[in-house]
């Protein structure tokens, strides 16, 4: 009965009868049918300006993501979000290869199961971040089965401009950014950011430093097309501690875990891409990324264990696409890729070194059909993905494949807004280190799902009905053992719906709830609901614009319990139930920006982690941080 009253009001709100036109609202999260520059063929797509980043005081990409509709960072077990991953539709332990995240175009996907580096991105260097919710992976490949995410930096088209920024908050934390653009001619000219941070940590041994910078060039060429050349180099030192025991939380919820370790990450990205302008329409993308991670573990305090964990990944990629007209109704896009990775990794666990060196090549490609018919919008595509996996410590090699088809109609309502109707067929593979240890000790099949649904987009309300059907989805049968496995059957079936509302003149009001139900449908543990994924979710979120000077935003988000993370069984209690609010005002004069804000408003204790023991008799967690803040100043040269 804890939140009684909360979800009172979070209907109340998510009943409001008011209308209001999106785009006029200064709140809204803008709905795109468009991500990555590639038409989807869906409504449910979301983006994140870069004004809107300022407007509601975000302090981390993080946070930023955590906004947007039906998103959510899981399994950051270390409590700063530097291997936390970015879920979508209910995937939680394998949720960093079960949404697809680019970097200006660029994969950041790993073919490990480490997540995404999202903490290297500064969110002063961020021009925008979409987000796609939902399967439909025939132009993205493989590990899009949840949805698709792409974060956009500083561009060089922006006008010209020096932005410098001074971040002060709780904990010890300190940034200082500096970004930029600068035209140096009618057909060039050049972007860049650059952000130095610290910070104490709310817990003890937590201590980080990070450098990045990001610099972007473009040239438009004789014929209207546009050459682009983007660099982003990035270094983290982290001091980190796992998940902690009850007992010791409820002492000091600061308390350190089992173990704590030394991080230092290194994050190269170069790429060079074109793009033509229509009538003929096509584009190139060649990247090369590179993450190192050292890790040290430190277990007892003696040290009476120590393990060690140094890694590297390297992934150079080729990307083209092209786009045919016939005539004002239909469009052919054909595509194809080819993605080359290495992975060199040295461990010390238990006492036994190991080195695990592999190789990974994926190609494939994909075809699209859009077409104008019965006033609508019809669309349909394939996709097929050839993998082939080398260990080089042992000279096997294993191959397998993947195909994505979708299809999707969208129509006009005679009461207004689009209603879409989509099917769409998705895969993933098994990365290295789930293949490492599994089960039977053979490698995992590739998994699969059935995807059915149903959108209704208007100028202030989306509302999702989705059922999806998975064959051999790819899970880890005890994390603390590192044995992975496969269920044999899973189902997810979810209600999705934002709402956006012109209160007055000056108050703006957005809403979200998530109904997601993801079950166990054949095989161990039939019947039990999947761990770590929350069946209801809730948001919402005021802007209020007092004047030009003046802009006040408060949020509540609401998470529903769920099992801990080991726990397919469901023989444990649900728990983590909470609803965390912020505060955030800014301050515009001119040049100058003040920026205020206050994360967890009520100091509610919630964690971001919960791993369950072998036994499932106790659990560890990674506590959230309590109420804290952060102060901005912000200049335009």
């Amino acid at each position: 009965m804890k939140h009684s009253i909360w979800r009172i009001v979070f209907v109340s709100i998510l009943c409001n009868p008011s209308v209001a036109i999106a785009e006029d609202a200064d709140l809204v999260i803008k709905l795109s049918d468009e991500i990555a520059g590639l038409k989807t063929g869906t409504l449910n797509t979301f983006s994140l300006s870069r004004e809107q980043i300022e407007e509601m005081g975000f302090t981390t990409l993080k946070d930023a993501l955590e906004h947007i509709p039906f998103t959510r960072i899981t399994g950051d077990s270390v409590g700063d979000g530097s291997i936390g991953a970015i879920d979508i539709r209910g995937f939680g332990e394998t949720a960093q290869s079960s949404v697809k995240v680019f970097l200006n175009g660029v994969p950041l996907n790993n073919p490990s199961n480490e997540a995404p580096n999202l903490n290297f991105i500064p969110l002063s260097s961020i021009d925008s971040i979409e987000v796609r919710v939902g399967g439909g992976s025939v132009e993205f490949g493989g590990g899009a089965v949840g949805g698709v995410v792409n974060i956009k930096t500083s561009s060089s088209e922006l006008d010209d401009h020096v932005s410098a920024k001074a971040s002060v908050g709780s904990f010890g934390s300190i940034s200082s950014d500096i970004t930029g653009s600068k035209t140096i001619d009618e057909t060039m000219s050049f972007g860049y950011s650059v952000n130095v941070s610290s910070s104490d940590g709310y817990r003890n041994n937590t201590e980080t430093e990070k450098k990045s910078a990001n610099l972007e060039l473009q040239k438009r060429a004789s014929n209207q097309g546009i050459f682009t050349f983007s660099l982003t180099d990035a270094t983290e030192d982290l001091d980190a501690t796992g998940a902690a025991s009850e007992s010791n939380l409820a002492t000091n919820r600061k308390s350190v875990g089992s173990s704590t370790s030394t991080l230092d990450k290194k994050t190269l990205i170069t790429s060079l891409g074109y793009a033509s302008s229509a009538p003929d329409r096509w584009t190139a993308n060649i990247f090369k990324r590179s993450s190192e991670q050292d890790a040290y573990y430190d277990y007892g305090p003696n040290g009476t264990s120590e393990e060690f964990a140094d890694q590297k990944t390297t992934s150079l990629g080729i990307n083209l696409r092209k786009e045919f007209g016939f005539g004002k109704n239909r469009s052919f896009v054909v595509g194809t890729g080819i993605e080359q990775s290495s992975y060199d990794k040295t461990s010390n666990y238990l006492g036994f070194l190991t080195v695990n060196d592999r190789e990974r090549s994926l190609a494939g490609g994909f075809a699209r059909l859009n077409s104008n018919i019965l006033g609508g919008q019809f669309s349909t595509g394939i996709a097929q993905q050839q993998l082939t996996d080398k260990n080089l410590s042992d000279a096997t090699q294993y191959e397998n494949k993947g195909t994505a088809l979708d299809i999707s109609y969208n129509r006009p309502t005679d009461f207004g807004g689009i209603l879409s109707v989509s099917l769409s067929r998705d895969f993933r593979f098994a990365t290295f280190d789930e293949n490492s240890y599994t089960t039977t000790g053979a490698p995992l099949e590739t998994q699969k799902s059935t995807a059915a649904q149903v959108t209704f987009k208007s100028d202030n309300v989306l509302v999702n009905l989705f059922q999806a059907l998975i064959d051999d989805e790819i899970r880890y049968v005890d994390p603390s053992s590192f044995l992975n496995g496969s269920y044999d059957k899973t189902k997810r079936t979810g209600f999705e719906v934002t709402h956006t509302a012109e209160l007055t003149d000056e108050l703006t009001m957005t809403s979200t709830y998530s109904y997601l139900e993801a079950t166990i449908e054949q095989g161990d543990n039939q019947g039990s609901v999947i761990p770590d994924i929350p069946e209801n979710s809730a948001s919402v979120n005021f802007m209020w614009r007092d004047n030009d000077h003046w802009k006040h935003s408060f949020g509540l988000d609401y998470q529903g319990p769920s099992y801990a993370l080991n726990d397919p069984g469901n023989e444990m209690q649900k728990g983590n139930e909470s609803i965390v609010g912020f505060i955030s005002t800014g301050y515009t004069d001119g040049s100058l920006t003040l920026t205020g804000r206050i994360n967890n408003l009520f100091n509610e204790k919630y964690d971001l982690y919960r791993i369950a023991n072998g036994s499932l008799t106790a659990i560890s967690r990674t506590p959230a941080e309590p109420l804290n803040f952060e102060l901005s100043c912000r200049y335009l040269f």
